[in-house]
């Protein structure tokens, strides 16, 4: 089993938080952007800076799938 160095968890987290952005932009964008999406993404940036790549990895996982729930949200029909 190998570990992974800081720079390379740091890396990772970077990159995470980076497509977590795009994909909140491309919500916004398409006017269905999830307040959830945004706070995830905002405490994955916190987490980062904190120094817990873990968690900021996570979160920022969890600010993408937002995003694209509340995307994929806009094809159902309005509720009655």
């Amino acid at each position: 089993m190998s570990e992974i160095s800081v720079s390379e968890t740091d890396h990772r987290a970077r990159v995470a938080i980076a497509e977590a952005q795009r994909a909140v932009s491309r919500a916004g964008e398409a006017q269905a952007l999830w307040t959830a999406a945004e706070e995830a993404l905002g405490n994955a940036r916190r987490a980062l800076s904190n120094g817990n790549r873990a968690l900021a990895m996570e979160q920022a996982q969890c600010a993408s799938e937002l995003a694209a729930l509340g995307i994929a949200q806009k094809s159902y029909p309005p509720v009655r």
